[in-house]
């Protein structure tokens, strides 16, 4: 889907509410992020930063690692839309909505748990 509200409902009907920490590497720089919602193709994520992030745009590739239990589990993911809000304090709110290129088998494990 190449619209922003096709993928939002999308996500909204298959995926599951979460509240996980994960790492994204994306430009060579590491950032904190908190998953929202996952699903078997993609997931939301949010950002929190002070400067902006020039590398989450549309179509870039990331990586995102999270620690559900306790394997790590790592993903390749593309940057399907990206929505930049502006805290009182001057901070940055991202939220990310992400598919997943390549799902390993610890995720789809993952998935499993939730159901």
């Amino acid at each position: 889907m190449s619209s922003k509200n096709g993928i939002i409902r999308n996500f909204d009907r298959h995926a599951l509410k979460s509240k996980l920490e994960a790492q994204i590497v994306s430009g060579g720089a590491e950032y904190t992020g908190f998953i929202e919602n996952v699903s078997e193709h993609g997931l939301n994520i949010v950002v929190f930063y002070d400067k902006c992030i020039t590398t989450f745009i549309p179509c870039a590739s990331l990586e995102l690692e999270f620690q559900p239990f306790t394997e790590k589990i790592k993903l390749t993911c593309e940057i399907k839309w990206v929505n930049i809000n502006k805290k009182p304090s001057n901070d940055l709110i991202y939220t990310l909505a992400l598919g997943i290129t390549e799902q390993p088998s610890e995720y789809k494990n993952f998935l499993k748990t939730l159901k």
